[in-house]
């Protein structure tokens, strides 16, 4: 007797969350043999693909599954950004910014200006990025995100002086989320540790009280304090976030990339410089998480170049720190580590 195609279905998102990419595949190859104008088997084999290393057969799973959303006309936005977020990974960022407009058009998505200016800023595409601004920024529904994207497009090309006068004239006028993402940007390139400690102590509070989980936020401060010179407050928070971290990698986890890239960090702020090496070295060999738009782990290569300063390997972090700005041209963690190094003398 004939297994149903939900069982299928099932089976194949059991055996891909164990890692057993094989027989996923199996499974969702029959699930479409059975019903081939139901999505389902197409949206979940194109992640299977996808950590296999698969990119091509994962994008065309992707282009099969947006097919049959558009012709059902189910209109959900999730789906257009599966297909964007294959196509950065394989540096195809025109298709890509491609494809969120049509998003835009087709499911009015309103986060669809600030995923323009990210596909822009990962691939240092700076000129279109400042093209896409003047646009955005007429949009008054969306003024806060164009704002604290406006500033960081000037520290990101090095226009240190614009993006702060932008920063002090346009902060007050953005949302909690926006208003803190430029000023954690701030806090690492001025080096202003007692403002960073300060800001995040506040954001670990909102996590606490909302019963988060706080890896990040206890991961930061324990940099923070490192970087200031309190070595006793840095390991407390280190330990604290190092137990979080244990708890939830006892787990299954599909971004099991990301926490053992902030346990790398932590261990090595504890003085636990093999086992944060280990972390590392394992990172390499795993599947990037569901959410990442990227072609393999940035944090890894992040927290590699923190680790050897942290050991006080200050020549190879400054290099890393510069190879960081050629490969992650969006990310911000490189230049304000590079300007740290400078005021610190190494």
């Amino acid at each position: 007797e004939e297994v149903p195609p939900d069982d299928h279905f099932y089976a194949g998102m059991c055996q891909l969350y164990l890692g057993n990419l094989e027989q996923a595949e199996a499974h969702f190859l029959r699930e479409q043999e059975l019903e081939p104008d139901v999505m389902d088997g197409y949206y979940r084999l194109g992640y299977v693909y996808e950590a296999m290393g698969r990119l091509d057969e994962a994008l065309e799973q992707a282009n099969k599954t947006l097919e049959i959303v558009r012709r059902e006309e189910k209109k959900k936005v999730h789906y257009y950004l599966r297909n964007m977020q294959i196509l950065r990974r394989m540096g195809r960022w025109e298709e890509a910014v491609a494809v969120v407009r049509q998003a835009i058009n087709e499911c009015d998505y309103s986060g669809g200006n600030q995923m323009i200016f990210d596909i822009y800023a990962q691939f240092g595409r700076w000129d279109e990025a400042q093209e896409h601004l003047k646009t955005w920024r007429k949009d008054k529904n969306d003024r806060s995100a164009a704002m604290a994207s406006l500033v960081k497009w000037h520290a990101m090309v090095g226009n240190l002086l614009k993006a702060k006068l932008n920063y002090t004239n346009y902060r007050g006028l953005m949302n909690q989320d926006d208003a803190w993402s430029v000023d954690s940007d701030f806090f690492k390139l001025d080096g202003n540790h007692k403002a960073a400690a300060k800001a995040w102590k506040k954001r670990l509070e909102k996590k606490q009280k909302e019963r988060d989980e706080q890896t990040y936020e206890l991961m930061y401060l324990a940099e923070i304090y490192w970087r200031s010179g309190d070595l006793e407050q840095s390991r407390s928070y280190a330990r604290q976030a190092l137990e979080q971290l244990d708890e939830i990698l006892s787990k299954n986890l599909r971004d099991e990339a990301i926490y053992r890239s902030r346990r790398a960090m932590v261990l090595g702020l504890l003085g636990e410089e093999a086992a944060a090496r280990a972390e590392l070295e394992r990172i390499r060999s795993l599947p990037l998480c569901e959410h990442c738009d990227y072609c393999r782990c940035k944090d890894a290569d992040i927290y590699e170049m923190y680790l050897e300063a942290i050991v006080g390997n200050y020549e190879r972090s400054h290099e890393l720190a510069q190879k960081g700005k050629e490969n992650w041209p969006d990310e911000i963690d490189f230049i304000s580590h590079e300007r740290d190094l400078k005021r610190k003398g190494h």
